[in-house]
């Protein structure tokens, strides 16, 4: 996966990289008491065309620190425990979550497709805070908050697991699903210039949707929070401006809505009505 800022401040500790102590070389019958009996963990480097394997020991007692043994030359060293323990954590600590590497004010538009239609925004008073605005260009002095809600919604999709490079939407699923159906795509432009792509589609298993994004930073396909970005489907009707309906593949389970994302009741009868005993849940369009 790709490595956020944390990452950055974590390589500083090997750069360079300095041990607290050194214990020089251990009998081998003091093994056990230092947790190299069973060794499972091991960290190696590489840089500037040299390579260090530690075996990775037990902690020491009483104290955030970890014992090291350098494999080549037995020595044994005395490392801060985070150097560690923040490698094995790494895939939550360090992964890239962001899809963009931009900040939201630096985005002065946006051109948002789904289902056969498309819509440009403008980024008013971008650097102002709470007083930025977007706005559809085709009428660019109408203040329309729906559209701020939205694209905060937008904003907030953060990648969950990283598919493997290839690896199609949906190919990480335990059961047969769907092939991936289209959300929307959004094109940003920056400093007048086009500056980033995002893409979002959905795999249904079992009538359960599970989204995927891919982007000009991501590269490859990483699943998203699904929560997240079925509120992100459910109102980019109202966004372009088209009626928005349930997908036979969820309408027997979720509500419908109007043209501007509420949830309504339909009538008995009607093929989006809730049947009896069926679960009650967000409404998610689909075109």
């Amino acid at each position: 996966f790709l490595a956020n800022n944390a990452f950055k401040d974590y390589l500083k500790r090997y750069t360079p990289l300095r041990a607290l102590r050194s214990l020089g070389k251990l009998p081998k019958e003091k093994d056990s008491d230092f947790g190299f009996d069973k060794v499972g963990t091991y960290v190696k480097l590489q840089c500037g065309g040299q390579t260090i394997d530690f075996e990775v020991g037990a902690r020491a007692f009483g104290a955030s620190q970890r014992y090291l043994r350098d494999a080549k030359t037995q020595t044994t060293y005395l490392f801060d425990e985070q150097l560690v323990s923040d490698m094995e954590s790494s895939g939550f600590k360090f992964m890239q979550a962001d899809l963009h590497r931009f900040d939201k004010e630096e985005v002065e538009e946006m051109t948002v497709s789904a289902r056969g239609a498309q819509k440009k925004l403008l980024h008013r008073d971008r650097k102002l805070g709470e007083q930025a605005m977007w706005v559809d260009s085709a009428a660019p002095d109408k203040r329309n908050e729906p559209y701020n809600n939205w694209t905060n919604r937008l904003g907030r999709l953060r990648a969950r697991v990283y598919l493997p490079e290839g690896a199609e939407p949906g190919s990480d699923l335990k059961s047969a699903a769907q092939g991936a159906e289209s959300v929307l795509t959004v094109d940003y432009k920056i400093a007048g210039k086009p500056n980033g792509k995002l893409e979002l589609v959905r795999v249904d298993e079992n009538n359960v949707a599970h989204y995927y994004v891919r982007t000009e930073t991501t590269r490859n396909w990483v699943a998203v929070y699904d929560s997240m970005a079925k509120d992100v489907e459910q109102d980019v009707g109202m966004v372009l401006g088209i009626e928005s309906a349930p997908s036979k593949a969820v309408a027997d389970t979720v509500p419908a809505t109007d043209a501007h994302g509420k949830s309504v009741t339909p009538p008995a009868g009607h093929p989006a009505a809730p049947k009896p005993g069926s679960p009650h849940g967000a409404a998610s369009p689909h075109g």
